[in-house]
């Protein structure tokens, strides 16, 4: 299966949300990386067909998903970052109730609900109500959800928003052992949630694509712009107010610093090999949240 993006764009008055993006997916995780603000949600509800684009098309192995309308549905998982359920439904409910809307046959629905209850370690909390679930646990099931009707293409909008990190964790591996046959886009802010799980990362910024490649591809784009060197707390100060500082650390013999910056930022800087997480912070300009 190939899912292929043309030239999409959205527009929103004098506000280009998306603007001639183009992407070619295949089976595989890719994560879409980029600052709050940056298009991804818009992306991403265009990629599940809730939002019409301006322009541009979305097809499937070379069909417009309008065209395929619900044969488009059929393969499509899709996680909302706010996805919606009722609170006081159980999650084995609210499973069965989203297969009967999904259009699966009750065998099949209480199959699959059983299955990704398990899957996703809810199986002793089926007959709980979500109101008395976790974050984590409400993601958990919101994934469960996407998965009822095996889809080929899964799209997943900031699914580890709020979570604390053991949950994180989870999810990641989650989606990494549901992945194998499917195409999944997993849109997020934060380089960790993707640094060990994705094949390709997308960069956005701006409505636009800016970077493409694997970790190490564009961890190597800032090859030579990582500085590391150790200074006293008044000379840090000094360098804090002209720099994003990527990581701070007080020791017994002073500050640790590293920056990323084009040319040495101090006399003492040495150059040191770049993560991701680097690539992350000199094209956003942010520190990234962990």
């Amino acid at each position: 299966m190939e899912l292929f993006i043309d030239r999409l764009t959205k527009q929103y008055g004098a506000k280009l949300a998306v603007d001639r993006f183009t992407l070619k997916l295949s089976k595989g995780i890719y994560g879409l990386l980029g600052p709050n603000g940056s298009g991804k949600t818009t992306l991403l509800r265009m990629i599940a067909d809730v939002l019409r684009p301006t322009s541009g098309e979305i097809t499937v192995d070379g069909v417009d998903i309008r065209r395929l309308d619900e044969a488009y549905r059929d393969v499509l998982g899709y996680l909302p970052q706010d996805f919606g359920y009722y609170r006081d439904f159980t999650a084995i409910d609210y499973l069965m109730y989203l297969s009967a809307v999904k259009g699966l046959k009750k065998n099949r629905a209480e199959h699959q609900t059983k299955k990704l209850l398990a899957f996703v370690g809810l199986e002793n909390e089926a007959k709980n109500k979500i109101k008395s679930f976790s974050g984590g646990m409400r993601q958990r099931l919101g994934i469960a959800q996407a998965l009822l009707n095996d889809p080929g293409i899964l799209i997943l909008d900031e699914p580890t928003a709020g979570l604390d990190p053991q949950e994180r964790i989870r999810f990641r591996n989650i989606i990494s052992d549901i992945s194998e046959n499917k195409i999944v886009l997993l849109s997020t802010h934060i380089v960790s949630d993707i640094e060990y799980i994705a094949g390709q990362v997308i960069m956005m910024k701006n409505g636009e694509l800016l970077k493409q490649g694997t970790v190490q591809e564009l961890a190597e784009l800032v090859m030579g712009k990582v500085w590391s060197f150790a200074l006293g707390a008044q000379e840090t100060e000094a360098i804090k107010a002209k720099h994003i500082i990527a990581n701070l650390k007080h020791t017994e013999n002073g500050v640790e610093l590293r920056i990323v910056a084009d040319n040495p930022p101090h006399e003492k800087a040495v150059s040191v090999p770049p993560t991701i997480e680097d690539t992350y912070l000199y094209y956003f300009n942010e520190v990234n949240a962990l």
